[in-house]
């Protein structure tokens, strides 16, 4: 008699491997009725570079391709090194068509990313196609001056967190510059927002308006605008931040950790919740 397993026991061994890539493979050539278990592990996140997005883009193009609808993260990252113009040359133009088939993205990390490389058309028809994302990851991504900043954050209307690591406007533009047209902020939470590379001026004033919740700030370097990035913060939403992480070695203007003591010790009603302060 051959063995056999219940499907809902097979799944939860399955579950059990959604991080050993290996075993999942494994798993979805040993039968058939293990596939879909292992391809909702495995395809669960998704990372492009240069390097894999060609291969990326024929196996969505299959025609018996079936799994798009398991993708829920997407991450985009092109290379630190000399040959980033030519990645973003050969990553940003496929961006359109990739996102049209993975519509149920529910989670989107950009690293190291030069919006201002790719025509208006490009960015508006990837960003079109990702409105069911939820939460959104900047690491180091350049936009064309504040409106650019501001289009990319409400271009989610589903979008509940965001981070911020660094965003920042391309050559040209003056980190100084106002917003010259207005749009509401959604109300999304700052999930984390790291002040070594503080948003420009009237990005910040933007986001804090009108007052955010804020999961967790990190501040381990002093650079142009930290004091008063910091200083704005607390003063807007110092009541909603859960974490900071400072680096007090650094040389915090007297004014600045000033405020943060205070914010630390005022009454229970307006006292921040912050479990872990470094």
């Amino acid at each position: 008699m051959v063995p056999f397993l219940f499907p809902e026991i097979t799944d939860v061994i399955v579950d059990n491997l959604h991080t050993d890539k290996s075993s999942l493979r494994a798993c979805g050539l040993t039968a058939r009725t293990w596939l879909p278990s292992s391809r909702y592990h495995l395809f669960a996140r998704v990372t492009l570079r240069p390097s894999n997005i060609l291969s990326f883009t024929k196996l969505l193009e299959y025609p018996l391709n079936n799994i798009a609808p398991v993708v829920r993260h997407l991450a985009v990252e092109l290379d630190t090194d000399k040959k980033t113009i030519l990645g973003a040359s050969l990553v940003l133009p496929l961006l359109p068509s990739i996102t049209a088939h993975l519509r149920m993205i529910k989670s989107l990390s950009l690293a190291r990313i030069d919006w201002s490389q790719c025509s208006p058309e490009i960015l508006q028809n990837t960003l079109s196609n990702l409105g069911g994302v939820e939460t959104l990851e900047l690491n180091r991504v350049t936009v064309r001056g504040p409106e650019g900043a501001v289009d990319l954050l409400c271009a989610f209307p589903l979008l509940k967190g965001i981070s911020i690591n660094s965003l920042n406007y391309s050559v040209g533009y003056n980190r100084s510059l106002t917003l010259t047209r207005h749009r509401r902020r959604p109300s999304f939470v700052i999930n984390s927002i790291n002040l070594y590379m503080p948003p420009p001026i009237a990005l910040m004033v933007w986001l804090l308006k009108p007052i955010p919740i804020i999961h967790a700030i990190r501040c381990m370097s002093l650079v142009m605008d930290y004091d008063t990035a910091l200083a704005k913060i607390l003063a807007s939403a110092g009541a909603t931040i859960r974490q900071i992480e400072i680096d007090l070695n650094v040389a915090f203007g007297q004014s600045i950790l000033g405020e943060l003591l205070r914010s630390l010790s005022s009454d229970d009603r307006h006292r921040p919740r912050i479990p872990f302060l470094r």
